[in-house]
């Protein structure tokens, strides 16, 4: 019991020391590492579309891209609620979303990224919100957390004892991860022959939505709700989205803004995807660099 309970710790501290992959993003949060002027969050569509050195030159504010691939915002909730209690320089929150961001959810995606901060109350009440059992076992059985690591949870443990040895690599693009792929020429027939997506509206997720909003507002910060570039055959296979930028749009005021990009110039040129919701490197070039003025005129004012 004693050994298995040292290595569960050792394991454990490795990933909160650790620069690897998503395990880093959380842990810069959790662990209060970063401040960044302009927090950006998202699934991966703003993972890949969010390019934050462009960003920082086009408004000159420090930026971090917290986006984590398949992720809904009522699992990374807990991870912008931690950034507002501690956060002194951050001004502006980007909420990257897509057509699925307030639909309902009752299963956690890649729990283990988050299992080393269980203990932070934030963290631990949006997974407890979504899988309650799942996430009550992992904050107090002990060993549970053996049963539902992956292999990368471990490899992000080795690689932060590693480099808790040695000077830690940086991350120079500070969370955006650019994919340099072109676009699948065999999405062309999927995309004709595919039925629409079903889209839900869930008036739960509003609500907590709306909260947490309220009280990025309460702390002085502005907040940038936008929905990325949608590839233009992709978007028709959306008709439920415009539910999802209704209620996007109805959270405006009072230093809430939101901005629909899923219809654009950049959704007709196929150079800039690699899948219908997904901008590619060069997506994410000419996206950013119009993202960076109108965050400009809305920090501005």
């Amino acid at each position: 019991m004693v050994v298995l309970t040292g290595i569960e710790w050792i394991v454990l501290w490795g990933v909160r020391k650790s620069h690897y992959s998503h395990y880093y993003k959380v842990n810069q949060i959790a662990s209060h590492e970063t401040d960044p002027q302009i927090a950006c969050f998202g699934s991966s569509v703003g993972e890949v579309s969010l390019n934050t050195t462009l960003l920082e030159n086009e408004t000159g504010f420090s930026v971090y891209n917290f986006s984590l691939d398949g992720t809904r915002f009522r699992q990374y909730n807990g991870l912008i609620q931690e950034l507002n209690d501690y956060s002194v320089n951050c001004k502006l929150v980007i909420m990257a979303e897509t057509f699925f961001s307030l639909s309902s959810i009752d299963q956690l995606t890649e729990p283990d990224r988050y299992i080393a901060h269980l203990d932070n109350d934030h963290i631990y009440q949006s997974l407890h919100d979504i899988q309650p059992e799942l996430t009550w076992k992992l904050r107090y059985v002990p060993f549970y957390k053996f049963i539902v690591a992956k292999q990368s949870y471990y490899r992000a443990s080795f690689l932060g004892l590693k480099e808790f040895r040695a000077a830690a690599s940086t991350d120079s693009l500070k969370g955006f991860t650019p994919k340099y792929k072109e676009w699948e020429s065999d999405l062309d027939s999927l995309n004709k022959n595919s039925p629409p997506i079903d889209i839900h509206v869930d008036s739960a997720t509003v609500q907590i939505y709306k909260r947490t909003i309220d009280a990025l507002r309460r702390k002085g910060r502005k907040v940038l709700i936008i929905i990325p570039p949608i590839q233009s055959d992709g978007l028709k296979l959306l008709p439920g989205l415009s539910a999802v930028r209704k209620k996007l749009a109805s959270l405006q005021g009072n230093g809430v803004y939101f901005r629909d990009f899923s219809v654009s110039d950049i959704s007709l040129d196929k150079r800039y995807f690699y899948n219908n919701s997904h901008v590619n490197s060069k997506g994410a070039k000419v996206f950013s660099e119009r993202l960076g003025l109108v965050i400009d005129s809305l920090v501005s004012n």
